[in-house]
């Protein structure tokens, strides 16, 4: 993607694509969980560790609510294009989209490892 950096000083992996949030988390104490579902967790107003982090702008309740819809649904991909909001998400789902987890887990399972 043009302009979109691969590496951010205060990211500890890059997200630029879909893709990227399918893939295991390398960092304890969610190592092994899908980043998308992680992605859920921590944005979470008492997620452990919060983000977006420290000073960084915060999600604004929309933009939470947007993204926190889209990982409750477990990351269900849309199409290019849409912008990825709720009512894209409610169409995308309604027109057959995968809504299971890739994973075979579900939100329920949303917790740090023991």
């Amino acid at each position: 993607m043009p302009g979109v950096s691969r590496q951010s000083p205060d990211a500890p992996f890059p997200l630029v694509n879909y893709e990227e949030t399918r893939q295991p988390d390398p960092i304890a104490p969610y190592s092994g969980q899908p980043i998308w579902r992680v992605m859920h967790i921590v944005i979470q107003p008492d997620g452990v560790p919060h983000m977006p982090f420290g000073s960084a702008r915060q999600l604004t309740p929309e933009e939470f609510s947007t993204l926190d819809g889209w990982l409750t649904s477990c990351a269900v991909p849309v199409g290019e294009g849409t912008g990825g909001d709720a009512d894209s998400l409610a169409d995308a789902a309604s027109a057959g989209g995968d809504s299971a987890p890739q994973d075979g887990g579900s939100m329920a399972a949303d917790a740090a490892p023991e």
